[in-house]
């Protein structure tokens, strides 16, 4: 009971939050000078198309954070710290390998992907935005699974709260800016994010003792992504000089990245053959070469 109070209590401020959303951002677009219509539609671009394209990616993080809640409550069980914290370093590295370049994609081709997918290139325009802050998202929800798994369900409801808070006050003051609009919209999520990601952070290292290499956590996935995205942009002008079509250029560019970016992480031996392994298709796949 102790635990699902804070996990339920954290849902309902997800759900309020969405309902505020939804009543102020058509508003401040209004106070902003859209008209009924226009706020409309920029709030439907903004929460239909440019959030549910960030969502990709929580395929593999709110993965994560469900299957962490039993992995590290066997770890605490145990008092095998040292094994809590490999288990804990291991997912929240994993999210980053996975965001990073989600982020770098959802910011070089924003347009793109709206037109293909959505046929709505307008949409990118809070997607771009939205990309610079959306690893918070990722790693806010891998460290909530984090915090479920150590019992501390209260940390993340009281965690929560407070990002909520903080992307409702941003986004009354960033999104009726006329020179912000839909884009203030945007860098509220990201504020909100941020304040999650943080404080969740701050939690799991106090309480785990675990503490953070900069060099194999942050730099070697930002390098990474660095060249992911020097690639993609390179292909993408190539293809594009060639076809000038937009299907074919992007995923060009991207399938062209990502092969890049794969090779990157294992070169650098950020992932090395057991976590291959551990992939589907392509892990049966290398086992037949030993």
């Amino acid at each position: 009971f102790s635990f699902s109070v804070p996990i339920s209590l954290s849902r309902l401020i997800n759900s309020l939050l969405l309902a505020l959303q939804a009543i102020i951002i058509p508003q401040r677009l209004q106070a902003a000078g859209y008209t009924l219509r226009q706020a409309t539609e920029l709030y439907g671009q903004f929460t239909g198309i440019a959030l549910a394209l960030l969502g990709i990616p929580t395929i593999i993080t709110l993965s994560l954070s469900t299957t962490l809640v039993p992995a590290t409550s066997e770890a605490l069980t145990m008092n095998n710290y040292p094994l809590l914290r490999a288990r804990s370093i291991k997912a929240l590295q994993v999210s980053l390998i996975v965001g990073l370049p989600s982020a770098v994609v959802f910011f070089m081709l924003p347009k793109q992907l709206c037109q293909i997918i959505f046929n709505a290139p307008e949409a990118g325009i809070p997607l771009q935005v939205m990309a610079l802050g959306c690893i918070c998202l990722y790693i806010a929800q891998t460290s909530g699974g984090i915090l479920q798994g150590l019992g501390r369900t209260g940390i993340t409801m009281w965690n929560s709260a407070a990002g909520a808070a903080a992307n409702i006050t941003f986004i009354y003051l960033l999104t009726g800016i006329p020179t912000y609009g839909v884009r203030g919209a945007a860098m509220a999520m990201n504020i909100g994010w941020a304040v999650i990601a943080a404080l969740n952070l701050f939690f799991v290292a106090y309480l785990t003792g675990i503490s953070f290499d900069l060099y194999n956590f942050v730099l070697i996935p930002f390098l990474g992504s660095a060249v992911m995205g020097g690639i993609l942009y390179i292909v993408f002008l190539l293809l594009w000089s060639w076809t000038q079509n937009v299907i074919i250029t992007t995923l060009g560019a991207v399938f062209s990245g990502g092969i890049a970016y794969g090779v990157y992480l294992i070169i650098s031996g950020t992932i090395n053959k057991e976590d291959i392994g551990r992939l589907p298709l392509i892990g049966n796949f290398s086992k037949l070469f030993g």
